[in-house]
């Protein structure tokens, strides 16, 4: 038998994450390569329920969240 539930809150919600990595890799000898690697995570839960597409795109740009860069050099030793 199906029973309905009430929710206290309003179940609406409008959640913005944008997640990426870039990864640039250049062998500039042989065998030796540098890496240089940016990641980003963000996330935006203003505007509870509004849901406009556009806005919404820039808000994730523009969120508060983590940005890593990483630069990692491999040299190639031969003897």
């Amino acid at each position: 038998m199906f029973t309905p539930v009430t929710l206290e809150e309003d179940p609406d919600f409008n959640r913005k994450s944008l997640r990426g990595n870039i990864v640039l890799r250049w062998e500039y000898i042989r065998g030796s390569t540098l890496f240089v690697v940016w990641n980003v995570a963000t996330s935006d839960e203003s505007r509870a329920g509004l849901f406009s597409a556009t806005r919404d795109l820039q808000t994730a740009f523009g969120a508060p969240g983590n940005h890593v860069f990483v630069v990692k050099l491999n040299y190639w030793l031969s003897l």
